[in-house]
C-alpha cells in the first residue's frame, strides 16, 4: 500500500504541475491540492445545523416554510447560497468546472456525518436532470456530488430515480407555489427499494419542492425513509407573486 500511495501522490503532483488548481470561487491559483483559496474559505457561509429547520434546511431565523411537513424525513444543507458557496456552485453548473464537485462533496460529508451519524443508509441517490440540461452541461452536477459522497462513505450509488421529460425547468418557476406545482409528479423511480433507507443528494434547494417530489417517487418504489442533503440552500425569504 505504501508503494501505491507513493505512486498516487506522485501522479497527483504531476497533474498539479500540468493543471494547477484554481479557486472554485474566485478563480485564482491555489496551494497544491486545494480547491479554494484561504480568502474565499473564510467567506464560506456555513449553516449552523444546530439552528436549522429540519423541514426546509434553513436556519430558523430564515425559515419560511411554517413547519409544513415534507415527505422526506429531514434535510440538511452545508452552506447558504451566497458568497463563496454561490460562486462555486455557479462555476460548477455553468462554467464546466465539474471537478469542483469533489470540494462540495468533502464539505457536505462532514455535515452529513454529524447530522445523520446514527442512520444506516442503503443507497445514495441524486436528483436527476433533463436530457436538455445534461446536453448543455455534459454532466449532472448532483450526480457528480453524489458519486463523490458514495466513495467517501462507501455507500452504493443508485440510479433508479428518473425525470419525466418535457417539464418546465424548476428555476423558471418564480414563486413558492409555482415550484411545488411544477415539481408535482415530475420524478419516477425505476426499481424496487423495499425497506431501503435513502440519502438523496442535490446541489441547491430553494423550497424543497424538488426533493419532496423525488422522495414521493422513492417512497412509491418501496423506500422506508428518505433523508436529504444539499450543498446549499437559498436563505432569503421569497414573496409570492
Amino acid at each position: 500500500m505504501k508503494i501505491y500511495d507513493f505512486l498516487e501522490n506522485t501522479y497527483k503532483a504531476f497533474l498539479d504541475t500540468l493543471f494547477p488548481l484554481k479557486c472554485c470561487s474566485c478563480g485564482i491559483l491555489t496551494n497544491r491540492g486545494e480547491y479554494i483559496c484561504n480568502n474565499c474559505r473564510r467567506m464560506l457561509p456555513y449553516i449552523d445545523i444546530e439552528k436549522r429547520c429540519k423541514f426546509c434546511g434553513k436556519e430558523k431565523e430564515d425559515c419560511d416554510c411554517n413547519s409544513h411537513t415534507r415527505r422526506y424525513n429531514e434535510i440538511v444543507a452545508t452552506f447558504k447560497y451566497s458568497d463563496s458557496a454561490r460562486n462555486t456552485i455557479i462555476r460548477l453548473k455553468q462554467g464546466g468546472r465539474s471537478g469542483y464537485a469533489a470540494f462540495l462533496a468533502r464539505e457536505m460529508a462532514l455535515v452529513i456525518n454529524e447530522t445523520y451519524r446514527n442512520i444506516k443508509f442503503d443507497y445514495i441517490m441524486y436528483v436527476p436532470t433533463s436530457r436538455s440540461e445534461y446536453r448543455k452541461r455534459g454532466y449532472n452536477q448532483a450526480k457528480l456530488i453524489a458519486s463523490k459522497l458514495s466513495k467517501l462513505f462507501r455507500i452504493p450509488l443508485c440510479h433508479y430515480l428518473k425525470i419525466k421529460e418535457n417539464r418546465t425547468p424548476q428555476h423558471k418557476a418564480t414563486s413558492r407555489s409555482e415550484r411545488f406545482i411544477n415539481s408535482r409528479n415530475k420524478y419516477i423511480s425505476k426499481g424496487n427499494l423495499s425497506n431501503k433507507t435513502i440519502l438523496l443528494i442535490d446541489d441547491v434547494s430553494t423550497t424543497g419542492a424538488t426533493l419532496d417530489d423525488a422522495t414521493r417517487a422513492l417512497l412509491f418504489a418501496g423506500a422506508d425513509s428518505v433523508y436529504c442533503a444539499v450543498a446549499a440552500i437559498t436563505s432569503q425569504k421569497r414573496k409570492e407573486k
